[in-house]
């Protein structure tokens, strides 16, 4: 049975992703932190980590940030997956939920990572059906991060920035901003970093993502993104999470 959690609302300041090594240190010191992001596939169970995260919901908002739903799969949606995902929100009440603009899932078989969409109309409703199953499963507005991308699909039809902003405008769904996937995507695509940004509608960014541009999100964050990130509060006065 789920807790009954004070409603607590995530403010626009800086967070942090919360990861293992951290836990002890957040229950026993308590340090200053906005709220706490958590990747919601390493909570569908149960464990000393779950508890640990009951806890903690007590004392700091939580943002869940999923990464399994597998959003571009053209056969619809892993229902399994989305329940498990449902009773995670149910359980820790977030503030926040997010997934990523991807697919992952290919014939029943899960891949062990977040594969880019080719932007044009088809990929379009596809995406906005999924997203908009996923918005009626768990009742509220979920919010939709930007990938790194390192190729580009050559009969795309759109960019990215219009497929994100043609999506929020069809499904209602919001957006999670990764500067540093913007980053690595514009050098390695060569386009401007700040006009992708100034192209996303920024009454749809909900939250912003910093982080080094390692794989494991380790490292100082470069100051080109931090600039970024901050302009972009400016314009929409969202939450900020450092993962």
């Amino acid at each position: 049975m789920s807790r009954a959690f004070q409603s607590l609302a995530i403010p626009a300041s800086a967070g942090i992703g919360l990861r293992s090594p951290h836990i002890t240190e957040m229950l026993t010191r308590r340090p200053s932190a906005g709220w706490l992001e958590v990747h919601a596939e390493n909570y569908m169970g149960e464990g000393a980590g779950v508890e640990a995260l009951e806890r903690l919901r007590e004392i700091y908002p939580v943002s869940v940030h999923g990464v399994g739903l597998s959003l571009g799969s053209a056969r619809g949606l892993d229902r399994d997956h989305l329940e498990r995902l449902r009773k995670v929100c149910e359980r820790f009440q977030p503030d926040l939920v997010s997934e990523h603009l991807a697919w992952s899932v290919a014939d029943g078989a899960y891949l062990n990572d977040l594969l880019p969409l080719r932007y044009d109309e088809d990929a379009l409703a596809i995406v906005a059906r999924n997203v908009e199953t996923v918005q009626d499963a768990l009742k509220r507005r979920v919010l939709i991060e930007n990938l790194s991308a390192y190729v580009a699909f050559a009969d795309s039809a759109m960019s990215e920035a219009e497929f994100l902003s043609e999506l929020v405008a069809r499904a209602g769904c919001g957006l999670l901003l990764d500067v540093n996937n913007v980053q690595v995507s514009a050098h390695n695509l060569q386009y401007d970093a700040k006009a992708f940004i100034d192209a996303l509608p920024a009454a749809a960014i909900e939250e912003i993502h910093l982080a080094g541009h390692a794989t494991n999100h380790v490292g100082p964050t470069p100051c080109s993104s931090t600039t970024m990130a901050r302009a972009c509060r400016r314009s929409s006065g969202r939450s900020t999470s450092m993962p």
